[in-house]
């Protein structure tokens, strides 16, 4: 909101092409965002219906197995691909907090805690999906911890340099 205050308007004309340049790919991150959240839904409910594929047989039993591998595998990717997407967006909204409107500022603010609240979710989703049960390969899980535990420690350096941007600029410090 804090760029679409300042896209357009003539009180911001000298900064118009820096904010121009920033606001179409934060909006499209949004609508991407957005999406994930029917993308994660459709992921769990793929895993719950394998938990629902017949055992009856050493055959059966294997191909349901490999089928919650999968799922869950799917599930994780869903929120690592969101960490990542919500991680991508910290040097545009760091260029943003030395340019917006400082009387919205608190929007920028308030959106980099929320990044950075959606990578937490992310990592927590993916470290209680690591100890399932039905995940049992050792090198995926091991790839997907590092990852998470990194795109974790991303989102907390840029919630703090977006933070410390915008109080550089505010009595906000």
């Amino acid at each position: 909101m804090v760029g679409l205050l300042s896209y357009g308007n003539k009180k911001f004309e000298t900064i118009s092409p820096i904010i121009r340049r920033l606001v179409p790919p934060l909006y499209s991150t949004m609508m991407d965002l957005i999406s994930m959240i029917d993308a994660d839904t459709i992921a769990f409910s793929e895993y719950m219906d394998a938990l629902k594929l017949p055992k009856g047989t050493p055959t059966e039993e294997e191909l349901r197995y490999a089928e919650l591998e999968r799922t869950m595998k799917g599930a994780v990717e869903v929120v690592m691909d969101l960490a990542r997407k919500c991680n991508d967006i910290w040097p545009l909204l760091l260029e943003m907090a030395g340019f917006a409107n400082i009387t919205a500022i608190s929007d920028l603010q308030v959106g980099a805690k929320c990044l950075e609240t959606a990578v937490y979710g992310a990592y927590f989703n993916v470290k209680i999906n690591l100890v399932n049960a039905h995940l049992r390969d050792v090198e995926y899980k091991q790839q997907a911890d590092d990852e998470i535990q990194q795109l974790l420690q991303m989102a907390k350096e840029g919630t703090s340099a977006v933070l410390k941007a915008v109080a550089a600029r505010t009595a906000l410090k």
